[in-house]
C-alpha cells in the first residue's frame, strides 16, 4: 500500500492545472482553424482536468500536517470521466424559455419582490436539473466529437455535427474556471497566464 502526503497531492494539482491550461490553449487553437469536433474534444478534456485538479485540492486540502493517503483509493476516485467533469464545473449555462424571461423583466421593472422570489426558485430547480445531467451530457458530447459511430437506429453519428458555438462556450467557461474558484492562489509554482491568453484570443 503506498502512501502519499499532502505536499504530493499539491503537486499532482499543479500538474493538472498546467495540463487543462495547455489543453484549453490547444482547444482554441483548432478552434480558430475551424476543427471544431477536435477543438471540443480538447475542451472537455480541459475540464476533466480541472476537475481532477479540484478534487485533489479539495483532498489535500482536508489532511493533516503529517496525514497520508493511499494512493490506490485515490486513484480509484479519479477513474470516473463523469466525477472528473463535475468537479470542473463551477457554474451552469442555461438558457431560460422567453416567457420565463419576460415574467422576470415584469417583475423587475414593477420591483415585484414575490413574483422575482418565485422566478429565483424556479430558475434554481431548473439549474439543478440541468446540472445533474451535465456531466454525462458533456461526455457523451465529447464521444461524439471524438468518433464517427453507428447508431443503433443505423444512422451515423459523425464528429462535424459538433456545433462551433457549442466549442466556443466551453472553451470560454473552462478558461474562466480557475478565476472563479481562485482556490489556487497560494500555490505560488502554478500561472494563470494559458488561461488568461485564451479570453483574448477568441
Amino acid at each position: 500500500m503506498t502512501k502519499i502526503d499532502r505536499a504530493s497531492l499539491e503537486n499532482g494539482v499543479c500538474y493538472s492545472l498546467s495540463y487543462s491550461a495547455f489543453l484549453i490553449e490547444d482547444a482554441t487553437i483548432l478552434y480558430l482553424a475551424n476543427r471544431i469536433s477536435s477543438s471540443f474534444h480538447l475542451a472537455v478534456m480541459a475540464r476533466e482536468e480541472l476537475g481532477r485538479a479540484n478534487l485533489l485540492w479539495k483532498w489535500s486540502s482536508e489532511m493533516g500536517e503529517n496525514d497520508m493517503a493511499d494512493a490506490n483509493e485515490i486513484i480509484e476516485k479519479l477513474k470516473d470521466h463523469k466525477t472528473k467533469l463535475d468537479a470542473g464545473q463551477s457554474t451552469t449555462h442555461v438558457k431560460f424559455p422567453p416567457e420565463m424571461m419576460a415574467a422576470w423583466t415584469a417583475a423587475v421593472e414593477k420591483n415585484d419582490k414575490p413574483a422575482l422570489d418565485l422566478i429565483h426558485q424556479k430558475r434554481k430547480r431548473i439549474v439543478a436539473q440541468v446540472r445533474k445531467h451535465d456531466p454525462g451530457r458533456l461526455h457523451s458530447c465529447r464521444l461524439r466529437a471524438q468518433y464517427v459511430k453507428l447508431n443503433q437506429d443505423g444512422t451515423w453519428s459523425k464528429p462535424s455535427e459538433t456545433e462551433k458555438k457549442e466549442a466556443h462556450a466551453l472553451i470560454l467557461t473552462v478558461a474562466s474556471e480557475p478565476f472563479i474558484t481562485g482556490s489556487y492562489l497560494r500555490i505560488s509554482s502554478f500561472s494563470f497566464m494559458p488561461f488568461q491568453r485564451v479570453s483574448g484570443m477568441i
